[in-house]
């Protein structure tokens, strides 16, 4: 049985997982632990943030896939080509936050009926936005040297047990609200820090500055596409 075959399997039966701790989540404990104001929040904040990330990305998670093949010829430029689509991906974010702040008002507005409950959260947002970002390019990444069980297990499932602990706790009375909402942003964090750490451990996490082996012509590409 080849590798992706093994993937896809191992794929099939994690998202089935996934939904199955997302029914209890969305279905059960998030209405019987929350009340609808909270619950509208906290989906503001989350539906922002992953809603603003592929903008940030300026589409480099596709562009990493695409040319990954084509430029990554050996151990040295894949460490250069990932440093360069992360530090692209900074870039990406600041123009994003220079465009956020610029028409804050409106785009909270889109988000709540109530925009003057979401201010409070803007940090939050834009912390998680840059979070899933960076996810993403690292999920793409990992997707490139085909390796993609354990980044689909933290996606569908470990995510989610995470906010179902987080849920509770709140609902025992171990942290306020707010404190709730910016834990969130902390499973987010363990996510990709998860993600960084069984990449260093299969020893396919490296940075390096060395841009030599990209021509200017694939440098416009990766920017342009």
């Amino acid at each position: 049985m080849g590798i992706v075959v093994r993937q896809s399997i191992f794929t099939t039966i994690i998202s089935y997982v996934g939904v199955l701790v997302g029914y209890v989540n969305v279905l059960y404990l998030f209405p019987k632990f929350l009340e609808p104001d909270q619950i509208g929040l906290l989906r503001s904040v989350q539906d922002a943030a992953i809603l603003f990330s592929p903008f940030a990305q300026f589409g480099l998670s596709h562009s990493l896939i695409r040319y990954y093949p084509q430029l990554v010829k050996e151990k040295n430029s894949q460490g250069a080509f990932l440093s360069l689509i992360l530090l692209m991906s900074l870039g990406g974010f600041v123009i994003f936050l220079v465009v956020f702040k610029t028409f804050e008002q409106s785009i909270l507005t889109y988000f709540s009926e109530n925009a003057a409950a979401m201010l409070q959260y803007v940090p939050i947002v834009l912390w998680l936005t840059f979070i899933l970002l960076i996810t993403g390019i690292i999920e793409s990444y990992s997707r490139s040297l085909l390796k993609t069980v354990f980044p689909n297990l933290m996606r569908e499932v470990a995510i989610r047990l995470m906010m179902t602990v987080l849920v509770t706790a709140y609902f025992m009375g171990w942290m306020s609200f707010e404190t709730f909402i910016v834990t969130t942003v902390f499973a987010y964090l363990v996510w990709l820090l998860s993600l960084l750490v069984y990449l260093a451990v299969s020893k396919d996490l490296s940075f390096s500055m060395k841009f030599a082996f990209i021509s200017r012509e694939k440098t416009k590409e990766l920017v342009l596409l």
